[in-house]
């Protein structure tokens, strides 16, 4: 469900382009349409599949967890990876 939150959020507090017409929906969904989302069930196969140690899904795990937050506070700092 998050894909589909951040896809409206966007498009109702994201940049305004009044007069555009929207000729192809599909091409227009695809541009605002946040990737990482469509990796999400292959992440969740992946987790549940026995290919990895449980070590190896620790680590996985605190990684996760480590650019939850640094994210989150990039976020709350208003960092600018474009510069």
């Amino acid at each position: 469900m998050i894909g589909f939150v951040v896809l409206c959020v966007r498009r109702l507090l994201g940049e305004s382009r009044a007069g555009e017409t929207i000729t192809n929906k599909a091409k227009f969904v695809w541009q605002k349409f946040p990737k990482f989302s469509s990796r999400l069930p292959a992440d969740f196969d992946l987790a549940t599949l026995p290919l990895l140690h449980k070590y190896q899904i620790t680590a996985l795990a605190n990684l996760s967890r480590w650019a939850f937050l640094l994210t989150f506070a990039g976020v709350g700092l208003r960092t600018n990876s474009a510069k």
